[in-house]
């Protein structure tokens, strides 16, 4: 090994055992990336290939095959863990634990978040109470969820399962249900 070469892998071991390279991708994702241009522009698939590269350093698992549009925000990536080849729509906002599986597709601008603001001690504001006890979102394998849903703490979207678009989604979603409207509920079985 060169000189150079040592002190490249010297470099690359400081910063992630202070968490510096970390902090490099949370900066370069959320500064720039985030903002390049959407897979349907010109240069769209060359900033998804760039958003993909540094989300797969972030996000906790990811599998093979991930699209990340621009605009998702799943803040550190610390507690999330997604499936071979989702696709990240944009918009998407992820608060908290999220498990995904495989072959996501979701429309813009959905929210999905594992916990809530407290509001039980009557005596303190709101904003000083911190938030609740975080309840993961846990999401099956081949499931479509359409523009504009919310997915809420504690929920699971069982595999092969539609979240029509605008949806509020506070319960459990059985495999192959298709919900919608706020609060969601069962519409029909896709296998019957």
């Amino acid at each position: 090994m060169s000189d150079k070469e040592h002190i490249n892998r010297t470099v690359l071991y400081r910063l992630r055992k202070f968490g510096l390279l970390r902090s490099v991708y949370l900066f370069l994702y959320y500064a720039i990336a985030s903002h390049l241009p959407t897979y349907d522009s010109p240069l769209g698939p060359l900033c998804g290939k760039f958003r993909a590269f540094l989300a797969k350093r972030l996000i906790s698992e990811s599998g093979e095959g991930l699209r990340v549009s621009s605009r998702v925000n799943f803040g550190s990536g610390k507690r999330v863990k997604l499936g071979d080849r989702c696709i990240l729509s944009p918009g998407l906002t992820i608060i908290g634990d999220v498990e995904i599986g495989d072959d996501l597709m979701i429309g813009p601008d959905v929210v999905m978040v594992s916990y809530n603001h407290a509001y039980s001690d009557p005596t303190v504001a709101m904003q000083f109470q911190g938030v609740t006890e975080s309840r993961p979102v846990v999401i099956g394998d081949d499931v479509w969820i359409g523009m504009r849903a919310m997915i809420m703490p504690g929920v699971k979207i069982g595999s092969h399962a539609i979240v029509g678009g605008g949806s509020v989604v506070t319960k459990d979603v059985p495999d192959w249900g298709i919900v919608g409207g706020n609060p969601a509920k069962l519409i029909k079985y896709r296998n019957h």
